[in-house]
């Protein structure tokens, strides 16, 4: 199962402050404690108006390990511990994901670092049915009218208790050869509520696997 999380940022820190003790320290330390399979941190490019959060990080466990076995962790305690050093615990919220990937021409090995889209979106009213059919009847569209649109993915959320999340749905969006998403793409989305620049850094397997020494249960 994958969950995304919201991070925010300590006040005292500025935003480059904020990534680099996420990626030089409190990565390695999630890392060494949890047996991710998959492990992506996402910072917003600039601030946006009406949000409050820093980065949007997505995590994958490897199969057989439940979620509920992560929150009572003394792995999980470690980890409480070493985020009052960089981010605000109020404004941490976590959410189950239902991930489909709609479009994927990539034929690269991911990047450790680059730039990527992400569009919150609301299910303005629409039903949990009919929500990702609609998204995912424009994402054909989209994948014929949009040449350089390499990648499209969209995670269907389910906010874990005590969260409350600013939307429903992200559609991720990776460009061949632009660095901005085209107004189009974005005009034909139903429950668009922010299109954000964010610079993704993917752990990768290798890192995840040579990192990796113990879950503390």
């Amino acid at each position: 199962m994958k969950t995304l999380s919201l991070l925010t940022r300590r006040a005292d820190l500025s935003p480059e402050a904020f990534r680099r003790y996420y990626e030089e320290t409190h990565c390695h330390l999630a890392i060494r404690h949890f047996p991710y399979r998959r492990y992506i941190r996402n910072y917003l490019s600039c601030e946006v108006a009406g949000l409050d959060f820093d980065c949007i990080s997505e995590f994958q466990m490897q199969t057989g390990f439940a979620a509920k076995d992560i929150m009572q962790s003394h792995s999980r305690a470690l980890m409480r511990d070493d985020e009052r050093n960089f981010m605000r615990h109020d404004r941490i919220r976590v959410a189950t994901v239902e991930e489909s990937v709609l479009l994927d021409r990539s034929v690269a090995v991911e990047a450790s670092v680059a730039p990527r889209h992400a569009l919150l979106l609301s299910s303005a009213g629409l039903s949990r049915e009919d929500f990702p059919r609609e998204l995912k009847n424009l994402a054909q569209a989209l994948s014929r009218d949009v040449l350089d649109l390499e990648r499209l993915s969209l995670d269907l959320l389910t906010p874990m208790a005590g969260s409350v999340f600013p939307f429903d749905a992200v559609l991720w969006m990776q460009f061949a050869h632009s660095d901005s998403p085209r107004q189009k793409v974005i005009g034909r989305l139903p429950g668009l509520l922010a299109a954000l620049s964010v610079e993704t850094h993917t752990s990768s397997q290798e890192a995840l696997e040579r990192g990796y020494v113990s879950f503390i249960p």
